[in-house]
């Protein structure tokens, strides 16, 4: 006897798509009472749980009515027009089919409470008009990869209580506004994309906390205040305060030796060149006196 996910997805395919009444009659007895579906009477109308537009199927629900064993390939993937596929508690075994890639048009997709294994096939990232994965309370594995930032249109994101492990990307999805983590085996800090939601989104994970930007004391990022450094150094700015910087963002440790010879200079010019670890600051009414040197270490 056949699993109940086979033949019911078979005899739905076959009928609609494919129109081969002499195949699948071994699985009749098994399917149709289960779903009360007669191939004598109009698949559109009658046919509990498939909803249709134009005479085409756009929806298949079929919670919790018992299916088991592995989504066979080349079966639901043929119902092209297919825009929401709804089998949520069931006992679905198996991998994700790599051929839900054909489900252009599809939108919403229900896989929860099921068996599930495995990884998430890249086929399924690139359902561009998909809103609505739940996968959750499966026992699917590996990591989450960054490349579901493809489905731009997401609303809806439901992974909770599988094996999902390592980091979790950084994903540029502007539509999401519902996502759901926890329960995984996922590392490292909340992405800065994903931090406007509730932590409890991301328990019973191994998370350390939400990343963060490194930050210089005076709130600029460090690429931005070396380029201020680097500016001010060149352009012959104040050597003291450019001392100062260096030493407020800690990337150098600095040590200097000042010698002064004439108390009543006061005025500076600018740095002078030389041995390319020496900043020179002239003081003084000579050239020859009134010089310290800040030695940088």
């Amino acid at each position: 006897m056949a699993n109940l996910a086979h033949c019911a997805i078979l005899v739905l395919s076959r009928h609609i798509l494919l129109h081969d009444h002499d195949r699948g009659n071994d699985y009749d007895h098994v399917c149709l009472p289960l779903h009360r579906w007669n191939q004598s009477s109009p698949t559109c109308h009658q046919w509990t749980g498939v909803t249709c537009s134009r005479h085409r199927i756009v929806s298949v629900r079929l919670p919790a009515v018992g299916l088991n064993g592995l989504i066979p390939p080349f079966t639901i993937t043929r119902l092209s027009s297919l825009k929401i596929l709804s089998l949520g508690n069931n006992q679905l075994t198996g991998e994700l089919p790599s051929d839900f890639v054909n489900l252009k048009n599809l939108t919403h997709l229900y896989l929860q409470h099921n068996r599930l294994s495995g990884p998430l096939p890249e086929t399924l990232l690139e359902l561009k008009n998909l809103k609505v994965l739940d996968l959750s309370n499966n026992g699917l594995n590996g990591s989450i990869p960054s490349s579901l930032s493809r489905l731009t249109r997401l609303r809806v994101l439901n992974l909770a209580n599988n094996s999902f492990s390592g980091d979790i990307p950084d994903l540029d999805l502007p539509n999401l506004g519902q996502i759901d983590l926890s329960n995984n085996k996922l590392i490292g800090a909340i992405p800065k994309s994903l931090q406007r939601f509730q932590t409890s989104a991301f328990s019973g994970n191994n998370i350390t906390g939400k990343e963060t930007q490194n930050k210089t004391p005076f709130g600029l990022s460090q690429l931005t205040f070396l380029l201020i450094l680097s500016a001010a150094c060149v352009l012959g700015v104040s050597g003291l305060s450019c001392i100062i910087m260096i030493t407020c963002f800690g990337k150098s440790r600095i040590s200097g030796k000042f010698r002064k010879r004439d108390s009543s200079s006061s005025s500076t010019t600018p740095p002078g060149t030389g041995h390319p670890e020496t900043m020179t600051l002239k003081e003084g009414r000579s050239s020859s006196s009134g010089e310290r040197t800040i030695y940088l270490i």
